[in-house]
């Protein structure tokens, strides 16, 4: 079990969770209007959840499911769970939204063979890998979100990484939460100011401390520009897809794949 902290603060029936490290980053999330009782039943669905996901998703982790998947599918079909299925599925369709930009096997994804009646996943090469970190926050966030509108919660943020957040109605002081976009390169220097209620924000780039981890899948190289993504969607999945794709995109191809999603807005930050 990862280091997990929570807190339920009387006064205002606000309930804070906290898990220092869960699929390769930090998650805080806060909701309101639970009683103590009823917002730790509903931590306890979000943290085992976060854990399974993190189990079967982390391609590090040598019994997870994409390790299993890595490891043998280029020597046979392999049955996947519904979990994996789904993602492998969706997958297929970025990958083509995004003129093949957007690519979970860091490669080519049309060396992926996907058997819709069977549920199994073959590698045409050995040396074809999955790789989710660029979709699988935003996965998890989409299942948090069905969690807690379960729950008939209004009011949450979640936060994975300062980099994944869903905003679900509004901050106990306001009428919606509000995030600030600072410089990667320069914390000091605010870039922009968002006010979101009801949608997600994801932001991928590069900083100081961070660099060379969006690989160009076309080129083979690691994107090492000083420049940054933000895209505000009701959807965290594609918020994710599209923010990853942005900051490998040519400029003449952004607008083609913007048409292809239905997103708020989008920015692109040269630093």
């Amino acid at each position: 079990m990862k280091p997990v902290y929570s807190h339920y603060y009387e006064n205002s029936c606000l309930f804070h969770g906290s898990i220092l490290n869960i699929m390769g980053t930090g998650f805080d999330i806060i909701f309101i209007g639970k009683s103590k009782s009823d917002a730790t039943k509903i931590w306890d669905q979000i943290s085992s959840l976060l854990e399974l996901l993190h189990a079967r998703l982390n391609r590090f982790d040598e019994s997870s499911e994409i390790a299993f998947v890595n490891l043998n599918a280029h020597k046979q079909a392999i049955k996947t769970s519904d979990y994996l299925w789904e993602i492998l599925s969706d997958n297929q369709q970025y990958f083509e939204q995004t003129n093949g930009i957007f690519d979970i096997t860091l490669g080519n994804f049309s060396q992926i063979e996907l058997n819709e009646t069977e549920k199994t996943v073959f590698f045409r090469s050995g040396n074809t890998k999955i790789d989710l970190g660029g979709y699988a926050k935003g996965y998890a966030i989409e299942k948090i979100k069905k969690i807690l509108i379960n729950n008939n919660i209004r009011d949450a943020f979640v936060d994975f990484g300062n980099s994944s957040v869903l905003a679900m109605g509004k901050h106990p002081h306001g009428d919606s939460w509000k995030l600030i976009i600072k410089n990667p390169f320069d914390q000091n220097i605010i870039l922009n100011e968002e006010e979101l209620s009801n949608k997600n924000i994801s932001t991928s780039g590069n900083m100081l401390t961070h660099t060379m981890h969006i690989k160009n899948t076309r080129t083979g190289k690691f994107n090492d520009e000083r420049k940054m993504v933000t895209v505000i969607s009701d959807n965290a999945i594609e918020a994710e897809v599209i923010s990853t794709s942005l900051m490998i995109a040519q400029p003449d191809e952004v607008d083609s794949i913007i048409q292809r999603f239905d997103i708020d807005k989008y920015k692109i930050y040269y630093l």
